[in-house]
């Protein structure tokens, strides 16, 4: 958020919102999105989305006029609104795709997303099916 003084001619009481930033125009305050480089510094943000760097996160935001912030530095794994179930943990793939995945010492049950804890000789009776 940036603020503008009207009679200093600098930012201090005019809100800008959604990451944009404020300007003078013909001696008024106008909030404009930011440009941004391309330089890769990748983050994802709250919206589940990798963006090349912060600059490109907060343009968004405020080109779409929503809230988007940065959850973590990096791109994003595609885990970050999956809910696994049943003991199931989320596993990020090489294309970024976030699957409920079974741990090793669990079953996983008719191609489902669902795991299930089985003792070992219950584990050996379900495959001799």
């Amino acid at each position: 958020m940036y603020l503008m003084d009207r009679e200093k001619g600098t930012c201090f009481e005019h809100e800008c919102e959604y990451g944009a930033l404020c300007l003078m125009k013909k001696r008024r305050p106008v909030c404009e999105c930011p440009e941004c480089a391309e330089e890769f510094d990748p983050v994802c943000g709250t919206d589940g989305i990798s963006y090349i760097n912060e600059c490109k996160l907060n343009k968004e935001a405020c080109e779409q006029r929503k809230k988007i912030a940065v959850a973590y530095q990096g791109l994003c794994s595609g885990c970050e609104h999956k809910h696994c179930e049943y003991y199931a943990a989320c596993e990020s793939d090489s294309e970024g795709i976030g699957r409920c995945v079974c741990p090793k010492n669990c079953l996983k049950v008719y191609n489902s997303e669902r795991c299930y804890f089985i003792e070992a000789s219950e584990e050996e009776n379900l495959t001799d099916r």
